[in-house]
Protein backbone atom coordinates (compact mmCIF):
# COMPACT_ATOMS: atom_id res chain seq x y z
CA UNK A 1 0.00 0.00 0.00
CA UNK A 2 1.20 3.17 -0.76
CA UNK A 3 -0.05 6.40 0.43
CA UNK A 4 1.07 10.21 -0.29
CA UNK A 5 0.17 13.30 1.58
CA UNK A 6 -3.08 11.99 2.73
CA UNK A 7 -4.32 12.99 5.92
CA UNK A 8 -2.99 11.09 9.36
CA UNK A 9 -7.18 10.36 10.30
CA UNK A 10 -7.67 9.04 6.99
CA UNK A 11 -4.57 6.67 7.12
CA UNK A 12 -5.79 5.54 10.73
CA UNK A 13 -9.10 4.62 8.99
CA UNK A 14 -7.64 2.90 6.75
CA UNK A 15 -5.47 0.81 9.42
CA UNK A 16 -8.06 0.22 11.57
CA UNK A 17 -10.58 -1.46 8.91
CA UNK A 18 -7.54 -3.43 7.57
CA UNK A 19 -6.14 -4.65 11.22
CA UNK A 20 -9.48 -4.89 12.48
CA UNK A 21 -8.14 -2.96 15.56
CA UNK A 22 -8.70 -0.09 17.94
CA UNK A 23 -6.86 2.77 17.46
CA UNK A 24 -7.68 6.10 19.56
CA UNK A 25 -5.89 9.57 18.83
CA UNK A 26 -4.74 10.86 22.03
CA UNK A 27 -3.85 14.50 20.65
CA UNK A 28 -5.74 16.39 19.15
CA UNK A 29 -3.17 18.04 16.89
CA UNK A 30 -2.98 14.55 15.20
CA UNK A 31 -6.62 15.00 14.33
CA UNK A 32 -6.40 18.17 12.42
CA UNK A 33 -7.08 16.96 8.52
CA UNK A 34 -4.11 19.48 7.77
CA UNK A 35 -1.66 16.88 8.93
CA UNK A 36 -0.82 14.48 6.22
CA UNK A 37 1.79 11.28 5.85
CA UNK A 38 3.77 9.76 3.00
CA UNK A 39 4.91 6.04 2.64
CA UNK A 40 4.80 2.60 1.35
CA UNK A 41 4.29 -0.30 3.29
CA UNK A 42 3.23 -4.14 2.47
CA UNK A 43 0.27 -5.64 4.04
CA UNK A 44 2.17 -8.90 5.56
CA UNK A 45 4.14 -6.47 7.97
CA UNK A 46 2.53 -6.57 11.44
CA UNK A 47 0.41 -3.54 12.49
CA UNK A 48 3.69 -2.05 14.52
CA UNK A 49 6.18 -2.16 12.04
CA UNK A 50 2.99 -0.14 10.32
CA UNK A 51 2.91 2.48 12.96
CA UNK A 52 6.94 2.32 12.79
CA UNK A 53 6.98 3.14 9.34
CA UNK A 54 4.83 6.06 9.84
CA UNK A 55 6.41 7.53 12.59
CA UNK A 56 9.51 8.05 9.77
CA UNK A 57 7.23 10.48 8.63
CA UNK A 58 5.26 12.03 11.37
CA UNK A 59 6.62 12.00 14.51
CA UNK A 60 4.79 9.94 16.83
CA UNK A 61 4.18 7.54 19.35
CA UNK A 62 2.53 4.95 20.25
CA UNK A 63 1.12 2.53 23.06
CA UNK A 64 -1.07 -0.46 23.47
CA UNK A 65 -3.54 -1.06 26.78
CA UNK A 66 -5.75 -3.94 26.69
CA UNK A 67 -5.65 -4.28 22.35
CA UNK A 68 -6.22 -0.58 22.09
CA UNK A 69 -3.69 1.40 20.27
CA UNK A 70 -3.08 5.11 21.53
CA UNK A 71 -1.61 7.85 19.79
CA UNK A 72 0.04 10.33 20.25
CA UNK A 73 2.82 13.38 18.98
CA UNK A 74 6.20 11.83 19.96
CA UNK A 75 8.02 14.21 22.65
CA UNK A 76 11.55 15.14 21.53
CA UNK A 77 14.19 14.23 24.06
CA UNK A 78 17.11 16.53 24.94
Amino acid sequence: MKYKSIPFTKLIENLKDMYQVEIRIDDERLADPSVTVSGTFDQRQSFDQILKVISYSLPVRWTNHDGVYHIQYATLKR
